[in-house]
Protein backbone atom coordinates (compact mmCIF):
# COMPACT_ATOMS: atom_id res chain seq x y z
CA UNK A 1 0.00 0.00 0.00
CA UNK A 2 0.73 3.45 -0.65
CA UNK A 3 -0.35 6.65 1.50
CA UNK A 4 0.93 10.33 1.02
CA UNK A 5 0.88 12.19 4.51
CA UNK A 6 0.10 15.91 5.30
CA UNK A 7 2.02 17.82 8.02
CA UNK A 8 -0.32 17.28 11.25
CA UNK A 9 -0.02 13.46 10.79
CA UNK A 10 3.54 13.76 10.05
CA UNK A 11 4.40 15.80 13.31
CA UNK A 12 2.11 13.20 15.29
CA UNK A 13 4.40 10.19 14.22
CA UNK A 14 7.56 12.10 14.85
CA UNK A 15 6.75 11.81 18.35
CA UNK A 16 5.50 8.52 18.54
CA UNK A 17 7.65 5.78 20.27
CA UNK A 18 6.48 2.90 17.43
CA UNK A 19 6.42 5.16 14.51
CA UNK A 20 8.66 2.62 12.79
CA UNK A 21 5.00 0.43 12.21
CA UNK A 22 3.41 3.57 9.65
CA UNK A 23 6.56 1.81 7.25
CA UNK A 24 5.09 -2.17 7.65
CA UNK A 25 1.41 -1.00 7.36
CA UNK A 26 2.68 0.69 4.11
CA UNK A 27 5.25 0.08 1.59
CA UNK A 28 5.48 4.25 0.89
CA UNK A 29 4.68 7.65 2.20
CA UNK A 30 5.04 10.00 0.11
CA UNK A 31 6.01 13.50 1.45
CA UNK A 32 4.87 16.16 -1.10
CA UNK A 33 7.01 19.33 -1.11
CA UNK A 34 4.47 21.45 0.19
CA UNK A 35 3.95 19.11 3.48
CA UNK A 36 7.88 19.25 3.90
CA UNK A 37 8.21 23.40 3.57
CA UNK A 38 5.68 23.02 6.74
CA UNK A 39 7.74 21.53 9.06
CA UNK A 40 9.95 23.20 11.68
CA UNK A 41 10.62 20.88 14.55
CA UNK A 42 13.99 19.39 14.92
CA UNK A 43 11.94 16.15 16.08
CA UNK A 44 10.30 16.09 13.09
CA UNK A 45 12.72 17.18 10.82
CA UNK A 46 15.04 13.98 12.41
CA UNK A 47 12.17 11.61 11.63
CA UNK A 48 11.86 12.60 8.15
CA UNK A 49 15.68 12.70 7.06
CA UNK A 50 15.69 8.64 8.66
CA UNK A 51 12.60 7.95 6.48
CA UNK A 52 13.85 9.26 3.99
CA UNK A 53 16.92 7.80 4.10
CA UNK A 54 15.64 4.50 5.28
CA UNK A 55 13.61 4.52 2.21
CA UNK A 56 9.81 4.06 4.11
CA UNK A 57 9.27 8.68 3.27
CA UNK A 58 9.69 9.16 -0.31
CA UNK A 59 9.72 12.81 -1.64
CA UNK A 60 7.01 13.89 -3.78
CA UNK A 61 7.30 16.95 -6.22
CA UNK A 62 3.52 17.57 -7.15
CA UNK A 63 2.90 18.15 -11.08
CA UNK A 64 1.70 21.30 -12.11
CA UNK A 65 -1.84 20.34 -13.10
CA UNK A 66 -1.78 18.67 -9.32
CA UNK A 67 -1.00 21.91 -7.81
CA UNK A 68 -3.59 23.72 -9.85
CA UNK A 69 -6.16 21.07 -9.01
CA UNK A 70 -5.23 21.57 -5.23
CA UNK A 71 -5.81 25.23 -5.26
CA UNK A 72 -9.08 24.40 -7.23
CA UNK A 73 -10.01 22.35 -3.95
CA UNK A 74 -9.08 24.94 -1.60
CA UNK A 75 -11.27 27.56 -2.69
CA UNK A 76 -13.71 25.47 -3.38
CA UNK A 77 -13.76 24.75 0.29
CA UNK A 78 -13.45 28.50 1.16
CA UNK A 79 -16.54 28.68 -0.99
CA UNK A 80 -18.66 25.91 1.14
CA UNK A 81 -19.53 27.44 4.89
CA UNK A 82 -20.25 24.19 6.48
CA UNK A 83 -16.73 22.80 5.57
CA UNK A 84 -13.43 23.48 7.30
CA UNK A 85 -11.30 25.23 6.06
CA UNK A 86 -7.80 23.37 3.84
CA UNK A 87 -4.46 24.88 2.97
CA UNK A 88 -2.91 23.60 -0.05
CA UNK A 89 -0.32 20.70 1.56
CA UNK A 90 -3.59 18.81 2.99
CA UNK A 91 -4.88 19.89 -0.75
CA UNK A 92 -1.99 18.26 -2.56
CA UNK A 93 -2.40 15.77 -0.48
CA UNK A 94 -6.05 15.05 -1.41
CA UNK A 95 -5.80 15.56 -4.98
CA UNK A 96 -3.03 12.88 -5.07
CA UNK A 97 -5.53 10.49 -3.03
CA UNK A 98 -7.74 11.19 -6.05
CA UNK A 99 -5.96 11.01 -8.53
CA UNK A 100 -3.24 8.13 -7.61
CA UNK A 101 -5.74 6.27 -5.46
CA UNK A 102 -3.22 6.37 -2.69
CA UNK A 103 -4.41 6.70 0.76
CA UNK A 104 -4.47 10.11 2.66
CA UNK A 105 -2.90 9.90 6.28
CA UNK A 106 -4.21 12.48 8.27
CA UNK A 107 -5.75 14.66 11.56
CA UNK A 108 -6.82 17.60 9.87
CA UNK A 109 -10.46 17.97 10.20
CA UNK A 110 -11.23 20.22 7.40
CA UNK A 111 -9.64 16.83 4.87
CA UNK A 112 -11.87 14.93 6.67
CA UNK A 113 -14.76 16.84 6.05
CA UNK A 114 -13.83 17.95 2.48
CA UNK A 115 -13.47 13.96 1.64
CA UNK A 116 -17.34 13.76 2.65
CA UNK A 117 -18.93 16.79 1.95
CA UNK A 118 -17.49 17.10 -1.81
CA UNK A 119 -18.50 14.81 -4.53
CA UNK A 120 -14.93 15.21 -6.30
CA UNK A 121 -13.45 13.29 -3.63
CA UNK A 122 -15.71 10.74 -3.73
CA UNK A 123 -13.88 7.44 -3.09
CA UNK A 124 -10.69 9.03 -1.33
CA UNK A 125 -9.69 6.80 1.13
CA UNK A 126 -8.35 8.87 4.45
CA UNK A 127 -6.78 7.18 7.34
CA UNK A 128 -6.11 8.62 10.83
CA UNK A 129 -4.09 7.59 13.69
CA UNK A 130 -6.40 5.21 14.50
CA UNK A 131 -7.14 3.72 11.36
CA UNK A 132 -3.41 3.05 10.77
CA UNK A 133 -2.78 1.74 14.64
CA UNK A 134 -6.23 -0.66 13.82
CA UNK A 135 -4.18 -1.75 10.63
CA UNK A 136 -0.90 -2.57 12.29
CA UNK A 137 -2.54 -4.94 15.11
CA UNK A 138 -5.02 -6.51 12.60
CA UNK A 139 -1.46 -6.83 10.43
CA UNK A 140 0.48 -8.22 13.38
CA UNK A 141 2.73 -5.26 13.97
CA UNK A 142 1.57 -4.34 17.30
CA UNK A 143 0.54 -6.64 19.83
CA UNK A 144 -1.49 -6.13 22.73
CA UNK A 145 -4.13 -3.99 23.67
CA UNK A 146 -5.45 -1.34 20.81
CA UNK A 147 -6.99 1.13 23.50
CA UNK A 148 -3.51 0.87 25.58
CA UNK A 149 -1.60 1.71 22.87
CA UNK A 150 -3.86 4.56 21.76
CA UNK A 151 -3.56 5.84 25.14
CA UNK A 152 0.01 5.66 25.03
CA UNK A 153 0.00 7.25 21.41
CA UNK A 154 -1.93 10.17 22.96
CA UNK A 155 0.44 10.33 26.13
CA UNK A 156 3.60 10.77 23.38
CA UNK A 157 1.83 13.29 21.20
CA UNK A 158 -0.65 14.98 23.23
CA UNK A 159 -3.17 13.63 20.55
CA UNK A 160 -6.35 13.01 22.20
CA UNK A 161 -8.76 10.91 20.10
CA UNK A 162 -12.91 10.84 21.13
CA UNK A 163 -14.03 7.54 22.44
CA UNK A 164 -16.37 6.75 19.64
CA UNK A 165 -13.69 7.25 17.41
CA UNK A 166 -11.29 4.76 19.00
CA UNK A 167 -14.44 2.17 19.39
CA UNK A 168 -15.19 2.69 15.58
CA UNK A 169 -11.47 2.30 14.65
CA UNK A 170 -11.25 -0.86 16.76
CA UNK A 171 -14.23 -2.26 15.88
CA UNK A 172 -14.64 -1.31 12.41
Amino acid sequence: MIAVADTCFIIDWARYSNRHVLFKVFNRVLIPRQVLDEVRSEATIDFLATGLAEGGLVYYEPTPEVIVEADELVREILAKPALRRVELPEAVCLVMGRRYGYIVLTENLGALMAVKGLARLKGVTVWRTLEVLAQAFKQGYLKGDFKAEVAKFSRETMHIFREEDVERALHG
